[in-house]
């Protein structure tokens, strides 16, 4: 069964927009372009208050963000999204001016969407907003969405990056050397960890039982996976 995704505004104007001049502009077209391509994986939907703001603005451009949802299905808006939308406002977990962000999240919770897709990590794809968004939602019976952004959810397996490559070499490296024996590779970082304690790095000793997820992010955004 494919995964559900809500794809916010932000998105849709990163795929349509002309060439940004800005380096982190242009990555965020270059990675959602990508995602776009294996959008097929999934089932997307969009609402209302996605095509309000796609066919906002300039004319040409609304014409290609709204051009792109065509075939996308809406998710209705109903009393019970809004209500959740105006008690995040209200109880000051998301700000009053980002009210519509509260909207779309509340949407996407309510119709059980698997993920929210977006590039506002001002206040939806922010962990810090997230984790109280999470604890209301618990408090009140439902699971928030994962929220991420294209280039969390295309993987890094998708995307050439040069840095991170070099990461996984050095790493398969050392792991290639011990035979892939997780064993064997504890014992080796154990007798390396402690010359780096006994040469003075500071080091935090690990609590005397687990400890259980102090943030209702964690605990809701896996509850039903």
């Amino acid at each position: 069964m494919k995964r559900k995704i809500y794809v916010e505004t932000s998105v849709v104007s990163y795929l349509t927009a002309r060439p940004s001049k800005t380096i982190i502009g242009a990555a965020h077209q270059q990675i959602t372009l990508a995602w776009w391509e294996t959008r097929n994986q999934y089932e997307l939907f969009v609402s209302e208050s996605v095509l309000r703001e796609c066919g906002a603005g300039n004319p040409d451009a609304a014409q290609k963000r709204l051009a792109v949802l065509n075939d996308v299905p809406l998710l209705l808006i109903t009393e019970q999204a809004l209500n959740i939308a105006e008690s995040l406002v209200r109880q000051g977990i998301v700000p009053p001016r980002a009210a519509e962000d509260a909207l779309h999240i509340a949407v996407a919770t309510v119709n059980g969407v698997d993920y929210l897709l977006t590039w506002n990590c001002r206040h939806i794809a922010n962990p810090e907003i997230q984790r109280g968004i999470a604890a209301y939602l618990e408090q009140i019976g439902w699971f928030l969405p994962f929220i991420c952004t294209p280039e969390e959810l295309f993987g890094e397996e998708n995307v050439n990056d040069e840095i991170v490559d070099e990461v996984r070499a050095i790493r398969d490296a050392h792991a290639a050397k011990f035979g892939y024996d997780l064993r064997a590779i504890y014992e080796d970082l154990k007798k390396s960890e402690a010359e780096h304690i006994a040469a003075g790095h500071p080091f935090v000793p690990p609590p005397p039982v687990p400890q259980a997820p102090d943030s209702a992010l964690q605990r809701t955004r896996f509850a039903r996976r």
